[in-house]
């Protein structure tokens, strides 16, 4: 998921990449502040960087990992709730959704969006 990006817009930036780190190695930043070491970020060549707001880069990127892990799930779970919410207002309502299921599922009406996004 690495991006090009032309980078001559500053000559001081800190690209941190939450895709190439490890726990492991976010947990060691937060004693060893070298830069140069780590596989995340990403700074310019010469410059000097003062990491004494260590821990805002590590709660950062500890955040972005999270809401990578919780990307798919997420979007599996909106799916579904919206795929339930089509079917429930194609029914008119439960009851006459649960009535034509019971009718031998021939009667349940599906909305054209939801059978489009199944394909």
């Amino acid at each position: 998921m690495a991006t090009e990006c032309n980078k001559e817009f500053s000559i001081s930036y800190m690209v941190l990449n939450a895709d190439e780190v490890s726990l492991l190695d976010l947990f060691r930043f937060l004693f060893s502040h070298d830069a140069k070491k780590r596989k995340f970020l990403e700074v310019p060549v010469g410059t000097e960087e003062n990491f004494k707001r260590s821990w805002m880069i590590f709660v950062s990127v500890l955040a972005q990992k999270f809401l990578l892990f919780v990307a798919n799930p997420l979007s599996w779970f909106g799916s579904v709730v919206e795929h339930w919410l089509n079917l429930m207002s194609s029914n008119r309502n439960f009851g006459w959704l649960l009535l034509n299921f019971l009718r031998g599922g021939n009667g349940v009406v599906y909305s054209q969006f939801s059978l489009e996004r199944e394909k």
